[in-house]
């Protein structure tokens, strides 16, 4: 085979290969020092429509960039209970055995269908006040007990936020969809936090901005229920995220690449 020729099927398995990492998108668990200085922070107090002009008692709340100090054009991110393909089971005893009938509103089936939207049907969700935090939480509509669903306007990178509180290991998961309403991977609370907040993050593994909606929902009983607080997000990867592994690939490519030449004169 004529060199130009090799290079140039070098060049293309390389670029085959981070096509095929694009497209088998995924995301990683990722700690809160993930989120630097470019992320944006919504603290669930930012609305004032609520009880009193607070945010207390607002029901589907959406967050334009003025309300979470961010700039004309940045990420709108809207709150509510479940996605375009998604219900509440009609059977939780067969769907969610082992759940209580207080839990029924978490029994969740289907998955998100077509382009990634909220469906129109209940539940929902409401920004209230909780005794384990200072200020607001989000919390499914009724009251602890239901699915959470978090749609951007724009892709994300990386996503987190604090949610509690848990009696059991296991109990919430925490789930990134695609903008097509692919299942890009999730995690579940890794401690009985005790009365506390637990961080739970997600970023993308290839290097670019592919989750464009969150859903969380209880996994098992779990008598507390559970809220969140503090949602960050961040469009692009921050320096405290490793290299992602699509850049790893093209140095391996490119250095394969280099190796063949040397060996064709």
């Amino acid at each position: 085979m004529k060199k130009s020729h090799l290079n140039m099927a070098l060049i293309g398995s390389v670029f085959a290969a981070l096509l095929s990492n694009t497209a088998n998108a995924g995301v990683v668990d990722v700690d809160q020092s993930a989120f630097g200085s470019s992320s944006h922070l919504i603290e669930f107090n930012e609305l004032s429509g609520g009880l009193f002009g607070s945010s207390v008692g607002i029901e589907n709340p959406v967050f334009n960039p003025s309300d979470y100090g961010g700039s004309a054009g940045d990420t709108i991110v809207s709150f509510s209970g479940l996605f375009q393909g998604q219900s509440i089971s009609t059977n939780p005893a067969v769907d969610c055995p082992g759940m209580t009938s207080v839990m029924d509103e978490a029994c969740v089936v289907g998955t998100p269908t077509g382009t990634l939207a909220f469906s129109s049907t209940d539940p929902e969700a409401k920004i209230l006040t909780d005794g384990s935090v200072d200020g607001e939480i989000l919390t499914p509509i009724n009251t602890y007990y239901g699915p959470l669903a978090i749609l951007f306007s724009e892709d994300q990178y990386g996503v987190g936020l604090d949610a509690g509180v848990f009696n059991i290991i296991g109990s919430v998961e925490m789930t990134a969809f695609s903008r097509d309403g692919t299942n890009l991977g999730s995690l579940m609370n890794e401690t009985d936090s005790s009365g506390e907040y637990e961080f739970m993050g997600l970023a993308s593994d290839n290097g670019m901005a592919s989750i464009a909606g969150i859903f969380i929902d209880l996994n098992k009983e779990d008598a507390s229920g559970y809220a969140m607080d503090n949602l960050r997000f961040m469009s692009a990867p921050s320096s405290a995220i490793p290299e992602p592994s699509m850049f790893a690939m093209l140095g391996l490519g490119l250095t394969l690449l280099g190796l063949r030449r040397r060996k064709v004169k």
